[in-house]
């Protein structure tokens, strides 16, 4: 990676940083959807394992506390972290830090797709990576979202490196590129349910390489 596109990346970065750390600090509850993810990780925290006492959806759990049906991979996560810090200041900075994680992902995919200069003259350096950064950065949702104890940080983490890393992974199919890819994807779907489209979308590329391959 050269030093300009790297320079330009961590100017990005620190651009981005100012409000929203800005932003995360202001944050001082968990919104709806959070307060349930806090719950859990409460008593993960308390080694008692994913279980709830708040029944949704009209589960009708019979008694408390029960074991939850929620994506695990965020509450588990944010209940270790609970361990040692402050609910729920934990969940907002550890989703903060996914943020950036994010875009950092996000810059190493778009690289991956095409590393040319787009504006050689006026902003050496600058690739398809920075404007994938900056436009997933400056979503609203996301950027609101990921200051809040929510999965949408880990989620779109997991789902940027797996994105990155089938686009290099493809490049030479294997056993080992298949295992890592969709074992990314696995996590990513335990992280929030909504990424089931990520192992089948991997699935269908998969199946068409092996047959446009045999053609």
């Amino acid at each position: 990676m050269g030093r300009r596109e790297l320079g330009w990346l961590l100017v990005l970065l620190v651009l981005l940083a100012a409000p929203k750390l800005l932003l995360s600090a202001s944050t001082h509850d968990t919104s709806i959807d959070g307060g349930l993810y806090t719950e859990i990780a409460q008593h993960v925290a308390r080694g008692e394992g994913l279980v709830t006492n708040v029944s949704l959806y009209h589960h009708g759990y019979p008694s408390f506390p029960h074991p939850t049906a929620i994506y695990p991979l965020w509450p588990l996560l944010y209940g270790v972290f609970a361990r040692w810090f402050p609910v729920p200041a934990v969940g907002i900075w550890l989703a903060t830090a996914f943020y950036f994680t994010t875009l950092c992902f996000a810059f190493a995919w778009g690289r991956s797709l095409d590393a040319r200069e787009l504006f050689p003259a006026a902003l050496p350096g600058v690739h398809v990576g920075h404007v994938m950064a900056l436009v997933l950065g400056l979503h609203r949702e996301f950027f609101e979202f990921t200051s809040w104890p929510y999965t949408e940080g880990l989620a779109w983490t997991l789902l940027m490196a797996t994105l990155w890393r089938a686009n290099r992974r493809l490049e030479r199919p294997g056993l080992g590129g298949g295992i890592e890819l969709g074992a990314l994807a696995a996590l990513a779907f335990l992280a929030r349910s909504q990424m089931l489209l990520l192992p089948v979308a991997f699935g269908v590329v998969a199946l068409w390489r092996l047959v446009r391959d045999r053609a």
